[in-house]
């Protein structure tokens, strides 16, 4: 059997929901995170950004949630950044009868880059490796969101670490600026 591609089963969920007389709006929330008693899906919502989360950097992208993951993913790569992860929220959550927004991770790392800051104070290891979060919010804009380095350098304590820090931060901040930038990507 064939799976439609995410953005078509989202449309054909929320077709066939409106159609049975469901309605999907921006103030439905669910008190526990399960399903209502009419077992229906319903999308939980949160306010709009218009602040970062402390500790997040974020950056909007021109382009959409698919594109936007790939540029990133192919600039990870391209930049010898392993890929360990990717999870798509918005499939977990259709496959639990709940709607959510496009939403995936990037879970990715670098020995050479991240041991130096384990070195430095190892409770760090609890935020490696790195992540990346790409969403999309209720009014279709997509953004790209990383924990900043220096937040959580504060966060544990590592002293005498700048090097390794500016070395994360730079490159964090190149690559996502890349990854949401007009310019196109050179295939490796």
């Amino acid at each position: 059997m064939k799976i439609a591609p995410f953005s078509l089963r989202y449309a054909m969920v929320a077709v066939l929901l409106s159609t049975a007389g469901w309605f999907l709006s921006e103030s439905a929330t669910l008190a526990d995170g399960h399903l209502s008693d009419e077992n229906s899906p319903r999308e939980v919502t949160q306010p709009a950004l218009s602040t970062a989360p402390q500790g997040l950097i974020v950056l909007e992208s021109p382009y959409g949630i698919t594109e936007t993951v790939t540029r990133l993913r192919m600039l990870l790569e391209g930049n010898g950044i392993t890929v360990f992860a990717q999870i798509d929220h918005a499939v977990g959550a259709l496959n639990a009868d709940l709607l959510l927004r496009p939403t995936q991770v990037l879970i990715f790392g670098n020995p050479r880059v991240g041991t130096p800051l384990m070195q430095c104070g190892q409770s760090i290891a609890i935020d490696l490796p790195q992540k990346a979060l790409v969403w999309q919010d209720a009014t279709d804009q997509v953004y790209l969101g990383y924990n900043d380095p220096r937040y959580l350098a504060d966060r544990h304590g590592l002293t005498d670490c700048e090097a390794a820090i500016a070395r994360v931060e730079i490159a964090l901040a190149r690559i996502s600026q890349a990854a949401v930038g007009t310019d196109p990507i050179p295939t490796p």
